[in-house]
């Protein structure tokens, strides 16, 4: 447990760096690295590269969730921080973000709904950090780690399994079958 302690700042750096490269917004298209191929063939390129099953999103819900996805990372700083200061009331307070509600199965069914398979790892990702607010509350330090690794591990087993794919509106409700939410 201890080396797990040790090592879970390293790697939250690097996962939110991952996270965090590049600077585009796939909403309007700008910001990002300068590109001396046209960006469709070099994403054609890495698409072929890339063996992960897609997630089809239109650029509104693509960067929707890469919010709320480095927003779990904080959660998971947040977490780490509090449980090395022995703050349970801190860790139960953040894990409560990233928790099992009814609310987050809903969005993580219609972010999803067009990847088989990928509603269901969200769904289990909040349930796994349920365990966190249960061991927090019982002030279990082994506990909140234990659950902690689980569901990192969930995270690191969807993102090696998925990927986003920014479509457009029409692609998005032909492989949904729902229609495309508006922007906000």
């Amino acid at each position: 447990m201890t080396r797990l302690v040790s090592a879970l700042p390293g790697l939250l750096l690097s996962l939110t760096l991952s996270c965090s490269a590049g600077g585009a917004d796939p909403a309007s298209g700008q910001g990002g690295p300068p590109s001396t191929a046209p960006a469709s063939s070099a994403q054609a390129a890495l698409d072929r590269l890339d063996d992960r099953s897609p997630v089809p999103l239109i650029p509104m819900m693509a960067l929707h969730m890469k919010a709320d996805m480095k927003d779990h990372l904080l959660v998971v700083e947040e977490i780490t921080l509090a449980l090395a200061a022995g703050d349970f009331e801190a860790v139960d307070e953040s894990a409560s973000r990233i928790a099992f509600t009814e609310d987050l199965a809903n969005r993580c069914d219609h972010m999803g709904s067009g990847a088989p398979g990928f509603p269901e790892l969200g769904i289990e990702f909040h349930r796994k950090a349920s365990g966190i607010r249960v061991a927090a509350q019982a002030r279990d330090r082994d506990g909140v780690l234990r659950a902690l690794g689980e569901t990192i591990q969930v995270c690191t087993g969807c993102h090696a399994r998925f990927r986003q794919e920014v479509v457009d509106s029409a692609a998005w409700e032909q492989r949904t079958g729902s229609s495309a939410p508006h922007s906000h």
